[in-house]
């Protein structure tokens, strides 16, 4: 069975549920088949032994030795000890950049909303031996960026291809190869570092556009992967409006018939006393022990 490594990247306002989501690794994912569990803490340097501490003091009591033996935490420095923090294209820039870490052939990439409902593995980020991708049609509320990512990599005739894109959502497969080829076609082409080539480009530009637009470039989107709907459920800030959807997608999440759910701490205010209640319910029956608080974990008002 393939081995990959696991990456989230993560923020002081996310550490609770960052630590769920290590929780439901450790409780619910065959952790023979992940190789390692890289946790970028994206905040600046005076910040980061602190976080560093409570991150590692809360895994210590909450995880396996045998995860916490795989689990690694990095910060911008270890990727970029001279360039500064450009403010807020940094966590996609860190999605990119570990890549230069990575040496497993994909990565899972993650943020800190993301938790496992049920078993899993390695397997089952696959179908047919390929990573499963889902592609979609691209919005007007992403078209300026998916035809600036193209453009950036001067990608021939790309008005045939970014009518389509990959959603913004984790959990996603990185190709280890292919984002490194991104990084050397990016630096050769413009002679600028990572955080040089984002600072400007708001609005233009994301880590997974232009992560679909080189594969369109190299023509490898169907030989690296499968495309298909992917198996998970996220509560964006206002995403989905509609009520009914909202409670059919925890409700399959308690069933366990999607792989991961996905909870943007800006849209825990915004749920009633019902919804929170249906989804601290699935976490006491998907990754939750008897005697653990379930509701500690949606109390980021409170700090840490």
């Amino acid at each position: 069975m393939r081995k990959i490594a696991l990456v989230t990247v993560t923020f002081k306002d996310d550490f609770r549920l960052t630590l769920l989501q290590a929780m439901s690794i450790d409780r619910l994912v065959d952790l023979s088949t992940i190789s390692r569990y890289i946790l970028i803490v994206n905040c600046t340097d005076a910040d980061f032994q602190a976080h560093h501490d409570w991150i590692v003091s809360s895994l210590e009591k909450a995880i396996s030795t045998e995860l916490l033996a795989k689990t690694q935490i990095l910060k911008w420095t270890d990727f970029f000890p001279e360039s500064l923090r450009i403010g807020f294209y940094d966590q996609q820039i860190l999605k990119l950049s570990v890549a230069k870490f990575i040496y497993e052939p994909y990565y899972v990439l993650l943020d800190g909303k993301n938790h496992f409902v049920r078993i899993a593995s390695s397997d089952s980020f696959f179908k047919d031996g390929k990573p499963i991708a889902q592609i979609v049609n691209t919005s007007k509320y992403w078209e300026t960026n998916a035809q600036g990512s193209f453009r950036a990599l001067q990608v021939d005739n790309p008005e045939k291809y970014w009518e389509k894109m990959i959603p913004s959502i984790t959990p996603f497969v990185m190709n280890t190869k292919v984002v490194n080829q991104l990084l050397d076609y990016i630096h050769a082409t413009y002679g600028q570092s990572l955080p040089e080539f984002f600072k400007g480009r708001e609005g233009t530009a994301t880590e997974f556009l232009l992560y679909y637009s080189f594969l369109c470039k190299v023509d490898k989107l169907a030989d690296y992967y499968l495309t298909e709907h992917t198996q998970v459920h996220t509560l964006f800030v206002i995403s989905p409006e509609d009520p009914k959807i909202l409670d059919r997608m925890v409700r399959e999440a308690s069933n366990r018939e999607v792989l991961m759910f996905g909870l943007h701490r800006k849209r825990i205010p915004n749920l009633s006393n019902v919804q929170r209640e249906s989804i601290l319910s699935m976490w006491k029956n998907s990754i939750l022990y008897a005697w653990e608080d379930a509701s500690w974990f949606m109390k980021l008002e409170e700090g840490l």
